[in-house]
């Protein structure tokens, strides 16, 4: 991870407003939320499908721009940033992991997570030893030369948590990482996760309907239409029935 000598909460989100443009219909998908993150917690924001989970986070990641409000991290608000600056920020101080691994066919386990470190114009040697540092930490050096169709599911998610890792990045920011496995695999990379989060001091937050992944994290944030309606420990969270999850 990069050092960073900011003070204070890693990462916050003032008055977020998103709205989109349907059929001449506008459609608030995040309504005036408030969110304050410190440096290494490991937070969910719950929800059932189209609760604005989502669009949340790719606003929280920079991937997406409110319509008011702004996001600040690390003391920067982001939503001010040019293009070729949210990029290299995004690169180098972000990890991102997506429900469909997003991973490419042609490539091996080790070439998917080097590739991220090419793009950072990370040196050659070094390169190869971050990325089988990555693949080490989530259990996979000895698959490194497998491409993704000669892996399991939660393998492939463990490979593209790897390549999120690889950058050393201070936050991670995962959308639905158990929505395509079965249970006892999302557990595993439920676990997976709050372990990155512990020893290498990494902020995670994830969007999820996955009560159990929920249930292992320092806060639970649970939106309904685009709003947060209560704040909960995870250890006070309740079964309730969430649909699917959004591919939004």
């Amino acid at each position: 991870m990069i050092p960073s000598s900011h003070r204070g909460p890693l990462l916050i989100a003032r008055d977020l407003v998103r709205v989109f443009h349907t059929g001449g219909v506008e459609v608030y998908a995040v309504q005036g939320v408030n969110l304050e993150v410190p440096l290494g917690e490991f937070l969910v924001l719950l929800g059932r499908s189209g609760s604005g989970k989502t669009t949340l986070l790719n606003l929280l990641g920079g991937l997406d721009t409110p319509t008011r409000g702004s996001v600040i991290f690390e003391g920067r608000d982001i939503t001010k940033l040019s293009d070729a600056e949210l990029t290299e920020l995004r690169r180098r101080r972000f990890g991102f992991v997506f429900q469909s691994f997003g991973l490419l066919p042609l490539l091996s386990a080790y070439e998917n997570v080097e590739l991220s470190l090419r793009l950072n114009g990370i040196p050659s040697r070094e390169r190869r030893r971050m990325a089988e540092e990555a693949l080490e930490q989530v259990g996979l050096r000895a698959r490194a030369k497998h491409r993704p169709f000669e892996l399991s599911g939660g393998e492939q998610q463990r490979v593209a948590i790897a390549r999120a890792l690889a950058v050393r990045p201070s936050l991670l920011l995962a959308d639905e990482p158990t929505g395509d496995l079965d249970s006892a695999t999302g557990s595993s990379i439920a676990r997976l996760l709050k372990e990155i989060a512990r020893e290498r001091g990494i902020t995670v937050v994830i969007a999820t309907h996955d009560l159990h992944l929920a249930g292992m994290a320092d806060r639970v944030k649970e939106l309904v239409d685009g709003r947060f309606v209560e704040e909960a420990n995870a250890a006070e969270a309740q079964p309730s029935p969430y649909a699917p999850p959004s591919r939004r």
